[in-house]
C-alpha cells in the first residue's frame, strides 16, 4: 500500500495524469460543477475560451435560497443581493437577483439546474411567502406552513425560468444530512455524518410536477433518490409527465451516492426498464 500510494503521487505529477489528461482518456464531453447562484464564476468564464477536449460547466444550485428555516439565511440573501447588484426585500425583487444570477450562469454556459431536499414538500398556496421572508429576513421565526408556502413559491419561479432557458431540472431526494452535531462541531459543516433518509411522498411531488404540467412549466428533469424505496415510485411518476414530444423529459436518474455501487446501480436499472 505504501509503495502504491508514492507510486501513483508521482504518476499524478506528470502531465500524462494530469487532472484535463485523465479527463480526456475517459472520454469525457462535458464535465459539470455545482455553483451557487452567488457564485462569480470567474474560473468558467476563464475557461470557457480554452480548447480541453471537453467542456466545463456550472450546474446551478440555489438550495440555500430555498433553505428559510437555515440560521444563516438572511446573510446568505445580502450575499446573493450583492453579486446581482439587487437588494432583496421581497419576493419580486428575490425573482428579480435570481435571474440576473442566471443571467450570469447563461454567459458561463450554464445547461442545468441542481436541487437537493432533505423533505421534499409543496403546496399550491403561496399566501405566506411574502410574509415568511420578511420574517426571515428580520430574524424572526418562520412557521412550517410559511416555509412550505415560500418554498413552493421559488420552486414554481425557478421551474419556469428553467424552461424559459432550456435548462434541465435535477432533483436529488432522500438524503439525511448531518445526523452527528459533535462530530459536526469538531470536523467542519459538511465532513460526512449523513445517511439514507426517509421516503418521499409521492401525492407532494405529483402536485408540484402537475402544477408545473398544467401551465407548460415543467423543465426537462431528472430524479435521483439516496432511499432506493423511491426508485418504483419516481420512474413510474416520470412516465405520468412525459408529452411525447421530447424524450425522457420526465426521468429517473442513475444511482446517486450511496447507491453508486454496483447493486445500487442494478436496482436503479431495473426499476428504470421495469
Amino acid at each position: 500500500a505504501e509503495s502504491i500510494f508514492h507510486r501513483a503521487n508521482e504518476m499524478l505529477k506528470t502531465p500524462e495524469y494530469s487532472a484535463r489528461a485523465l479527463l480526456r482518456r475517459m472520454n469525457v464531453r462535458a464535465l459539470c460543477t455545482t455553483d451557487d447562484p452567488a457564485d462569480d464564476l470567474a474560473l468558467h468564464l476563464k475557461l470557457k475560451g480554452e480548447d480541453m477536449g471537453f467542456k466545463v460547466l456550472p450546474a446551478f444550485r440555489p438550495d440555500s435560497a430555498l433553505n428559510i428555516a437555515a440560521p444563516d439565511f438572511a446573510s446568505y440573501m445580502e450575499r446573493l443581493g450583492r453579486s446581482a447588484g439587487i437588494a432583496v426585500t421581497s419576493m419580486d425583487s428575490l425573482f428579480q437577483a435570481l435571474n440576473a444570477c442566471m443571467n450570469r450562469f447563461e454567459r458561463a454556459g450554464c445547461l442545468l439546474s441542481d436541487h437537493g431536499f432533505v423533505d421534499f414538500g409543496y403546496t399550491l398556496d403561496h399566501s405566506q411567502a411574502q410574509t415568511a421572508l420578511e420574517r426571515a429576513l428580520s430574524g424572526q421565526p418562520v412557521s412550517e406552513a410559511q416555509a412550505l408556502s415560500y418554498k413552493s413559491a421559488l420552486l414554481d419561479f425557478l421551474a419556469g425560468e428553467y424552461t424559459r432557458r432550456n435548462w434541465a431540472m435535477q432533483i436529488h431526494t432522500g438524503a439525511m444530512r448531518n445526523t452527528n452535531s459533535r462530530g459536526r462541531r469538531e470536523t467542519g459543516f459538511v465532513n460526512g455524518y449523513d445517511s439514507v433518509g426517509a421516503a418521499t411522498d409521492p401525492h407532494q411531488l405529483a402536485v408540484f410536477f402537475n402544477q408545473l404540467y398544467e401551465h407548460h412549466m415543467l423543465p426537462n428533469t431528472v430524479l435521483y433518490s439516496l432511499n432506493p424505496v423511491d426508485n418504483p415510485m419516481l420512474a413510474t411518476m416520470a412516465v405520468n409527465f412525459c408529452d411525447g414530444e421530447i424524450p425522457g423529459k420526465v426521468q429517473l436518474g442513475s444511482g446517486w451516492w450511496f447507491n453508486d455501487t454496483v447493486r445500487g446501480i442494478e436496482r436503479q436499472l431495473d426499476e428504470a426498464i421495469e
